[in-house]
């Protein structure tokens, strides 16, 4: 009995070491760009391989070092995805996928480039839609009625949704990088351990742009609004916790709710809207372009320069009816009681109890199933 014990537990004990001991292996090339976008890569080569076979073309891998056919094999495949009323991010990635793929490739697919460079040039002007400082506060006071008027998960949701707003709007965030941000990586006032007044700070994992600024990026928050919320915010918060639950789809489907109820859906404001907002709001109150830049860290001031342009250019068309600018503005009055938080903790008004990062759910999960198999095994 004991004998078959023992045997029962090897296996076990062998896959308890090899995953706590033997180091995961990492492919450094692969490891270049995110899993994400290399599955993106994938299909956009995937479906220039299927194109070329269905098209009697040779195939990218058969005339990698013919730099003419494939130049024009990679032209025809553009032209094929603009006829076909594809979006001129089709044609990148196609060329993106190859250059990927066969590095060496990279400076030789000029003639190819002059094709998308042309698409682009046809392609209709799609501007960002900036949000204005007052719908964004007339979304972060509609967020928080519904939040201190609801009950549980919707109130927990609906607070750290308008804060997100609030926050992401001054701090210059993308959409993706409020919703994975967890309490450990924020520094607000209330922390006796940072010398911070009005200013929240935020760090930044794996960015968009992290081969200019690094894995590790900080960004900052400089308004007493935002400061004094986030205080109590992280108050008491696990630090692997994450400050709004739902990723950024959830955040979607809230700033949609938030749009409708304010009769403001045809401006098609959307998450992206805050960053774009923001950067045009801090240069219409004259900073500087380069203190801009550094905040929403943009790799080059040229970028903002763009960026800042074609948001003040769509600003400009924004337009609403006086009606529903009247009763923004009496919102975002009445709002003025929220420019502080209430005295009393957030733990009276919702539960984080069941709420933790899903890295470390995951490995409790793991950790159960492994001390159930473990329970399991001594019953033999």
């Amino acid at each position: 009995m004991i004998g078959r014990l023992v045997w029962c537990l090897v296996p076990l004990w062998c896959l308890l070491c090899s995953a706590v001991v033997s180091p995961t292996k990492v492919n450094l090339q692969e490891a270049r760009v995110t899993g994400v976008y290399r599955k993106t890569l994938d299909r956009a080569y995937d479906r220039l391989v299927m194109w070329c076979v269905v098209n009697n073309w040779s195939r990218p891998d058969e005339i990698i070092h013919d730099f003419d056919t494939l130049n024009k094999m990679l032209s025809t495949h553009v032209q094929y995805l603009y006829d076909e009323k594809f979006g001129v991010s089709a044609g990148r990635l196609a060329l993106l996928s190859v250059q990927n793929k066969y590095r060496h490739t990279k400076s030789q697919l000029h003639y190819a480039w002059d094709a998308v460079k042309s698409w682009e040039m046809l392609a209709p002007v799609s501007l960002r839609v900036p949000m204005p400082f007052l719908v964004m506060r007339a979304i972060f006071s509609y967020a928080m009625l519904r939040g201190f008027n609801s009950y549980g998960a919707d109130a927990r949701d609906w607070i750290c949704f308008g804060i997100g707003v609030f926050l992401s709007f001054t701090g210059l965030l993308r959409p993706g990088e409020f919703c994975t941000l967890t309490a450990g990586k924020c520094a607000a006032p209330g922390s006796s351990l940072h010398s911070l007044r009005d200013k929240v700070m935020m760090t930044i994992v794996n960015g968009k742009n992290r081969r200019v600024f690094g894995r590790i990026q900080i960004a900052i928050s400089e308004h007493d609004v935002v400061a004094r919320w986030m205080t109590w915010l992280l108050a008491g918060m696990h630090p692997d916790a994450r400050i709004f639950t739902g990723g950024a789809a959830k955040f979607r489907s809230l700033m949609k709710l938030a749009c409708k109820a304010l009769n403001i859906t045809h401006l098609k404001f959307s998450p992206a809207s805050l960053r774009a907002g923001g950067a045009t709001f801090f240069f219409s109150e004259g900073v500087e372009l380069g203190k801009i830049k550094y905040r929403g860290r943009w790799a080059a001031l040229r970028t903002l320069e763009h960026y800042v342009q074609e948001a003040a250019a769509a600003l400009v068309l924004v337009r609403l009816e006086p009606e529903i600018l009247t009763i923004i503005e009496q919102l975002v009055e009445f709002g003025s009681v929220f420019d502080a938080p209430p005295q009393a903790p957030w733990s009276l008004f919702f539960s984080r109890a069941r709420q933790l990062n899903p890295r470390r759910r995951r490995h409790g999960h793991r950790s159960i199933a492994l001390g159930g198999a473990l329970g399991r095994t001594s019953r033999l």
